[in-house]
């Protein structure tokens, strides 16, 4: 993972897009501001360009509803965990291990409380990086 600012602010920040951009350690300027690119106010149309965009570089995403607070935001790997921010916007920020590791916007302030968690992975198992240990009594 390697920080990326966004670039954008206010009504069509590119937080989630500084996320992608972070996990994936790409250039900012190669990630769409998916607020921009929707072509409707439909969340799934959203998603949708998301996905697409996504598949290019071989992931996917699942998004996980967190508004009830019930989900641990310790799961494995970086997680994209948007809610409100101080600023009272939707906002998406980077968590490891149950913390905020990053937050894309310049202010900084993270989210208040966490409403759903996107979890990106890749579309081929093969390019999971796992380490299995051989138990030497099996």
């Amino acid at each position: 993972m390697k920080p990326v600012i966004q670039t954008q602010t206010g009504g069509t920040g590119n937080c989630f897009s500084a996320c992608l951009a972070s996990i994936l350690e790409l250039p900012i300027e190669v990630v769409p501001n998916f607020f921009e690119v929707r072509l409707t106010d439909d969340p799934d149309g959203w998603w949708a360009a998301v996905r697409e965009w996504l598949y290019l570089y071989g992931y996917g995403v699942l998004v996980i509803d967190d508004s009830n607070g019930n989900l641990s935001l310790s799961l494995p790997g970086f997680l994209i965990v948007s809610g409100t921010s101080p600023r009272e916007r939707m906002h998406a920020t980077i968590w490891e291990g149950g913390k905020l590791i990053h937050d894309p916007h310049p202010e900084g302030g993270g989210v208040r409380a966490p409403l759903d968690i996107s979890l990106l992975y890749p579309l081929d198992p093969s390019r999971f990086n796992l380490t299995w240990r051989a138990n030497s009594e099996h």
